[in-house]
């Protein structure tokens, strides 16, 4: 059961970016409600693999009467227990764990791809500013409810302080009395300078993104605290597992996703760049580094391309790529013309730009090696602190992908200016 209470916006905000909080996170509920409601996320037949847990009730205090955002009000959602089939994993060992996820998510957004649009939104007067282009509203909602731009991450929902804070955060973090990480230091700066454009390229207004049609509905929170992976059954066992919509697959690597707060419309890399931050082990960071990271590219982001547009074909009537796969190089498929594997790997490429613009100011500030060996060792682990927050080695990896992809930015940012 997830119960939640929401103070009034105006008794938590102590400024125009604490309001803009309260706003938002209020949003995030109503966005909840509205993702899981038969008429928008869960139209139609899902496939088995969109495994869904069953929801038994949904009750608010004003029974779905949106009050003001100074009036107190709460949530009650009761699933479907999923203990008995499935297991959490903080952190991700196996390589397939990682896949069935990356499977789930190209189902997911295949299932939406290019159905979804910022055409006809829907705001509330009471949350809009005056005057404010619905473009940069934080609080934007389609018409059927969700966001207008999923995550909570996306550019223009973020406070202005800590969009000032990249580059400091980010030399305090890799300086000498840190993590003593000198060859990465001066790229917070660099980041810095591309954010607002690599934050426009990922929006959904953002013409190349119409042009390709490749809007779609993203998660927008990919993280171990949100996923259930199918335990593992002994032979002969039965193979129903309750709690969990759909027949979904026997046997290990069944996914079963919550906690729709942040889905909405957007680019399908920003989940898949989020999860790559959130749940690998560094044995497995150590597996996607391997050839340059060359295996990152083949060990998953193809594997997310191939798992795209197959379910891509399925849905959309594309029977020439049912059977084609990829190991860098784009096949003949419809989706392949109108979002060639090329163009997914550059938005993956802004997309985790854009996250480490965002968690740098939002999570690092004051870290010092001693909190992650904390981390590292506390014998319980949240399921909710990604895996940035626990692994010195995923943060370097991070850190040096930015490096990779920058030059991508800095030649998007110098064209947007020509």
């Amino acid at each position: 059961m997830k119960h939640v209470v929401h103070a009034k916006a105006r008794d938590a905000a102590t400024d125009a970016d604490a309001r803009a909080k309260a706003i938002r996170n209020r949003q995030s509920y109503w966005n909840e409600v509205a993702a899981l409601s038969d008429s928008y996320f869960c139209a139609g037949q899902l496939p088995s693999v969109l495994r869904l847990p069953t929801i038994y009730l949904k009750t608010h205090s004003h029974d779905f009467t949106k009050p003001s955002p100074d009036e107190e009000e709460s949530w009650t959602f009761l699933y479907g227990s999923l203990n008995a089939s499935c297991q959490q994993l903080p952190v991700f060992e196996r390589m397939e764990q990682l896949h069935a996820v990356l499977q789930w998510l190209a189902t997911a957004h295949a299932f939406h791809w290019g159905q979804l649009g910022p055409s006809s939104t829907s705001t509330h007067a009471a949350e809009q500013g005056e005057g404010q282009e619905q473009e940069h509203n934080p609080h934007a909602v389609t018409a059927q409810g969700v966001w207008e731009q999923g995550t909570h991450l996306a550019y223009h929902k973020r406070p202005t302080e800590e969009l000032a804070a990249v580059g400091a955060v980010w030399a305090d973090f890799t300086a000498p009395t840190a993590f003593n990480w000198p060859q990465l230091s001066g790229l917070g700066v660099r980041l810095s300078a591309v954010a607002q454009s690599v934050g426009a390229a990922l929006s959904v207004h953002a013409p190349r993104n119409q042009r390709r049609g490749c809007v779609t509905l993203v998660h927008g929170d990919v993280k171990p605290g949100n996923i259930f992976l199918e335990r593992e059954r002994e032979a002969g066992e039965s193979g129903s597992g309750s709690g969990s919509s759909g027949s979904g697959s026997s046997g290990s690597g069944g996914v079963t996703m919550i906690d729709f707060q942040w889905s909405g419309l957007g680019l399908a890399a920003t989940d898949v760049a989020y999860f790559l931050a959130m749940a690998p082990s560094d044995a497995l960071l150590d597996l996607l580094s391997q050839e340059g990271g060359g295996r990152l590219e083949v060990d998953y982001l193809c594997v997310y391309y191939n798992y795209l547009q197959a379910a891509h074909a399925k849905f959309h009537g594309d029977s020439s790529s049912s059977s084609s796969s990829i190991d860098g190089n784009s096949s003949n498929s419809t989706l392949s013309c109108s979002y060639p594997y090329e163009a997914f790997r550059e938005d993956f490429q802004l997309a985790l730009l854009d996250f480490m613009r965002w968690m740098v100011p939002a999570r690092m500030r004051g870290e010092r090696p001693a909190a992650y060996k904390k981390r590292q060792e506390c014998p319980t682990w949240d399921l909710n602190m990604g895996a940035y927050r626990r692994s010195a080695v995923m943060m370097q990896f991070l850190m040096e992908r930015v490096g990779d992809y920058l030059p991508v930015a800095e030649a998007l940012a110098a064209a947007s200016k020509e």
